[in-house]
């Protein structure tokens, strides 16, 4: 996986027991559509929830499992390149649920992530960096057992006015906002 912070000190030199940090561009839904979700979770399968606030729609990894957070210019840097970006507000719309090989329970949709792909395509141009060829928009719901064959659900929708970008200390389900992106009602151009 390609990452915006490659210089920086990764997860193979962290102390025992040291939270690691992943930094990433999000999509997070409003707090009702995060409960509906998380309810919905709930009778999917077995394992362990996601809880509501983390609930979100990842667009792109700019720095992953890193022994400590990126430095402040660098944060600056990436919020002054998102803050270009431009696309209009858009539906996204997940009606699917699959379990992936890797163990995560995900929430999917076909037509109603195409959005969400736009916008994952105009971030990595104004970053400079490329598409990340295995994007797979989704919300990941419980790490456990789910559905042995991906199954319809009733859609989780919201529109999108903005992103986010999160700094995750990994394994303690603590996210921090570093920065919040408005879509502009224009597209580029």
């Amino acid at each position: 996986m390609q990452t915006l912070f490659p210089t920086l000190t990764p997860s193979s030199v962290a102390k025992p027991g040291a939270p690691l940090h992943t930094v990433f561009f999000g999509l997070v839904p409003p707090v009702g559509v995060a409960r509906r979700a998380h309810e919905l979770a709930q009778g999917l399968g077995q394992g362990a929830l996601r809880p509501e606030r983390v609930l979100h729609v990842s667009l792109m990894v700019v720095g992953k499992d890193l022994v400590e957070p990126p430095p402040s210019g660098l944060i600056d840097g990436v919020c002054a390149c998102a803050a270009t970006v431009r696309q209009r507000p858009f539906t996204v719309a997940l009606n699917r649920v699959e379990t992936w090989r890797s163990g995560p329970v995900v929430a999917r949709g076909g037509d109603g992530v195409v959005g969400v792909e736009e916008l994952h395509r105009g971030l990595a141009e104004t970053l400079g960096v490329g598409e990340q060829p295995d994007f797979t928009p989704h919300m990941t719901l419980l790490y456990g057992q789910g559905p042995a064959a991906p199954q319809p659900i009733p859609p989780i929708t919201w529109t999108v006015r903005d992103f986010v970008l999160i700094h995750s200390l990994v394994g303690l389900t603590r996210y921090e906002v570093l920065g919040r992106f408005p879509l502009s009602g224009r597209e580029p151009g």
